[in-house]
């Protein structure tokens, strides 16, 4: 999977765990400062067995937190109820009025899956 452009910024959904009928997926969102999103909301949608799963958790709209190396990412943080364990398909993004999907690789996602 890679990164796509989305109203202007790099994004990356990242899905980091599939276990106990929980898909647990985060989002990073490259952006110049820490201000940068602030008051703008990510929205993600995922599939899995040819169904969209409901949102668990969500971030309150807007609110990230910040990693800072060389660059400054946003990241927000979600989790979609999966009761039949079914394999994540596809996962959409929505920013700043525009969006974008990313095909997910069939298989398990080890619980140990690198942050993006």
């Amino acid at each position: 999977m890679e990164s796509q452009m989305l109203a202007g910024r790099w994004v990356m959904p990242t899905v980091e765990s599939n276990e106990d009928g929980i898909v647990r997926l985060h989002v990073s969102v490259a952006v110049e400062n820490v201000e940068a999103l602030a008051g703008q909301p990510v929205e993600v949608g995922l599939v899995a067995g040819g169904q969209q799963l409901p949102v668990r958790e969500a971030p309150p709209p807007g609110e990230y937190y910040y990693l800072e190396t060389l660059a400054v990412t946003a990241v927000a943080d979600f989790a979609f109820d999966n009761p039949d364990r079914l394999a994540p398909e596809q996962v959409t993004v929505s920013l700043g009025g525009e969006q974008a999907t990313w095909p997910l690789e069939p298989g398990p996602v080890p619980s140990d899956f690198p942050v993006a």
